[in-house]
């Protein structure tokens, strides 16, 4: 165990993961009152006194923790509650005596942090979603000149919807995540171009259900090559009422 005086009011103890296992001693025994658990606080105050000369008279602060098997508690003498202790009132005993439970209690709580750190680690981690952004248009010359923009990247797809309540063109692009700064980069062309339109991974599924699909895929690298022959609307996708 070693103690040292950090200030007039304050001293840190720290307890090596040897050092616990010395006194018998475990995490979870350290939260449930053992003896062992009273015979290391009782050892706690009487070293301070004699080491350290620290004497815990009057209201205490206390703060522990546990890093990689170390034990660390933190004891501050205070001169009355004050705004800190009003601050960490939970953290506050009256006297010496409360220490012990004090410390359990503080204990207790990081022991059922990690458990819930060990819980979050285990589990699969949520995919991330592809990346998608979209664009109006309303007009075939405004559409049009997307076709004069650079050739885009394989990794972005790209598909036309036709609104027949607004008359709009409806362009969506969409990449895997590894692809997002490239999708970034091209959204970011396409905005001199066309409205932008407020997008998630919801938003080729509500497209297909109730707009007309003009180009399925591909739609970038068509109107490049077809121009307006591309944007003809099919009648055979009518608008779902």
């Amino acid at each position: 165990m070693k103690i040292e005086r950090i200030s007039y009011n304050q001293i840190r103890c720290t307890l090596t993961s040897s050092d616990l296992l010395k006194r018998h001693l475990t995490l979870r025994k350290l939260t449930s009152g053992s003896p062992e658990a009273h015979q290391l606080f009782h050892e706690l105050m009487d070293r301070s006194a004699e080491e350290v000369g620290f004497e815990m008279g009057g209201p205490l602060m206390v703060e522990a923790s546990v890093v990689d098997g170390e034990l660390t508690i933190t004891v501050t003498r205070m001169d009355g509650r004050g705004e800190e202790g009003e601050r960490n009132a939970e953290n506050v005993v009256d006297n010496e005596a409360d220490l012990p439970e004090a410390v359990r209690r503080l204990l207790r709580l990081v022991e059922r942090r990690s458990e819930e750190k060990k819980e979050e680690s285990g589990k699969e981690p949520r995919p991330e979603a592809d990346p998608v952004a979209a664009f109006a248009f309303g007009n075939k010359a405004h559409l049009l000149r997307v076709a004069s923009l650079p050739e885009p990247p394989s990794a972005i797809r790209s598909s036309l919807y036709y609104s027949d309540r607004n008359a709009m063109y409806y362009l969506v692009i969409s990449s895997a995540p590894s692809a997002k700064k490239k999708l970034s980069v091209y959204a970011l062309m396409l905005s001199e171009y066309g409205r932008v339109v407020k997008a998630d991974a919801g938003i080729l599924p509500y497209m297909k259900e109730h707009y007309r699909t003009v180009i399925k895929a591909r739609a970038l690298q068509k109107l490049r090559s077809s121009g307006e022959e591309a944007l003809a609307v099919p009648s055979e996708n009518p608008l779902t009422p």
